[in-house]
């Protein structure tokens, strides 16, 4: 076997990952195993990946590095070999036909920034698979045996499609039909024939499950619906963000709902790693939520992939601001429209989320009446410069000043009223330490803030929920924003 363990401290990454791979034979203690590779302690680590087809089974190992570049090795002979690449690049953990596909965050050779790119293994040479539109964000890729299908985010509308050579040889893109503000995600994909699954999902319709065989779709499977969907509505709507950029959120609604500024709304956003927020089917909001007379909002601003890769980066690193100015945009224009008002705002994020509503809650607490911070990552220093392609690197002084700018466990203060919070986290959470949430809830006690819920379970990994958490989550928020 090729593993990556986690065996002590120091065979750790700062992250929580492996920093080595071993090569395990039967029998051997995993601690005496020879060391195939090992990395540095202050980079993400080693992920190994295992890909099956018709040519066999491939062992391959993904490498990243603190600054979110990475580099590619497969497994031969009992060697690791490096796969000659930039390493600006993210990988799709994709075989194909004795290749790799990896999509460039630069110029390369002949290829431009944002190919999508399959290289051979054996030979390092690259070939173009396709070159997306500069709207056009890549979720994830799958193959079959003569199939690439993949699943991208266009103007924050998910959709999928398949790749394939035609008779000259030449890679054709063909989009499989789709309705509007509906997401379409690959589910598996058959290495052995062209057979693939794939979901469709809304805001407002619950999942089913798509076969897609020789050019033929056909529905196989069904979620059960936990509200009526008949009832609701999304529609697509634009923000002016600080720098002039045009901010796409979806809004979901009751069909007959009246503008007059009275609705509780929950806002929701993410905007980092390239992760896209497509519409997605939540009963516990249609139920708790959308019954109950309330807006459920999903911002998609920059650091994201809604938009491409570009979109991305625009709200990562040095641009990481653009994020949290792309979110006060969206709810400021929830309020210039007259959907709801600051006394009836709340705003939710996760993971890199909860940073998100965190910085909301000390930059901007004049908007929202309350915060729900999940998982959340706080405390930015923490991180000794990990993820400095996301958060800024601190070692650069300008990028340190908007670093000290935005952090919320630098910038709260006793004299400021902030909106409620309510963190939820987990002793277990080994991405996001519970860490984070507990001192960020001791400070703003410490400061003389009142309005401050915290919630530590000690049998959850990241972002994991059960019913529990989800009633005390909407407990909390009707009691701010409902009234």
């Amino acid at each position: 076997l090729v593993a990556a363990p986690y065996l002590t401290s120091t065979s750790s990454t700062a992250d929580g990952n492996s920093r080595e791979v071993r090569l395990w034979r039967r029998g051997e203690e995993l601690k005496k195993t020879k060391i195939l590779i090992q990395g540095k302690q202050n980079d993400i680590g080693f992920f190994p990946w295992v890909m099956h087809s018709k040519e066999g089974q491939v062992n391959y190992i993904s490498y990243w590095y603190a600054d979110g570049t990475g580099q590619l090795y497969f497994f031969k002979d009992g060697n690791l070999k490096k796969v000659l690449h930039p390493t600006n690049m993210t990988s799709f953990h994709s075989y194909y036909q004795g290749s790799i596909l990896i999509q460039l965050f630069e110029d390369w050779r002949e290829f431009k920034k944002n190919d999508v790119v399959k290289i051979k293994l054996e030979t390092s040479v690259p070939e173009l698979i396709y070159r997306p539109e500069s709207d056009l964000g890549i979720n994830d890729i799958h193959t079959t045996h003569s199939r690439i299908f993949m699943s991208y985010t266009q103007r924050a509308q998910k959709k999928v499609a398949e790749l394939y050579k035609n008779k000259n040889g030449q890679w054709i893109k063909k989009i499989i039909p789709f309705s509007k503000n509906t997401s379409l995600s690959i589910s598996s994909a058959n290495y052995f024939n062209n057979t693939v699954l794939y979901q469709e999902e809304s805001f407002i319709q619950a999942p089913r499950l798509i076969l897609r065989e020789k050019n033929k779709s056909q529905i196989v499977q069904k979620a059960p619906a936990f509200f009526d969907k008949d009832k609701f509505e999304t529609i697509q709507l634009y923000a002016e963000s600080k720098d002039g950029q045009m901010i796409p959120f979806f809004l979901t609604k009751a069909k007959e709902l009246k503008l007059n500024k009275t609705h509780p709304t929950l806002l929701y956003g993410y905007g980092a790693f390239g992760q896209s927020l497509t519409p997605t089917y939540r009963p516990e909001i249609g139920k708790a939520w959308l019954e109950k007379g309330g807006i459920y909002v999903v911002a998609n601003i920059r650091g994201g992939g809604e938009l491409g890769v570009n979109w991305r980066l625009q709200g990562s690193g040095a641009y990481k601001q653009n994020s949290f100015n792309d979110f006060y945009a969206v709810a400021e224009k929830l309020i210039e429209l007259g959907y709801t008002s600051t006394k009836q705002l709340a705003i939710q994020g996760g993971s890199a989320g909860g940073l998100l509503v965190s910085v909301a809650m000390h930059q901007r607490p004049d908007l929202f009446a309350a915060i729900v911070a999940t998982y959340p990552l706080i405390d930015v220093f923490q991180l000794q410069g990990s993820h400095a392609d996301t958060y800024g690197d601190p070692q650069v002084p300008e990028q340190l000043a908007m670093i000290k700018n935005y952090d919320p466990m630098s910038n709260i203060l006793a004299e400021k009223k902030y909106p409620a919070i309510f963190l939820l986290t987990s002793t277990q959470d080994q991405r996001v330490p519970p860490l984070h949430s507990r001192k960020f809830a001791a400070k703003l006690i410490s400061k003389g803030h009142q309005d401050v819920y915290f919630y530590e379970r000690n049998d959850a990994s990241h972002s994991e929920f059960d019913a529990l958490q989800m009633a005390m989550l909407f407990s909390f928020l009707h009691s701010y924003v409902f009234y």
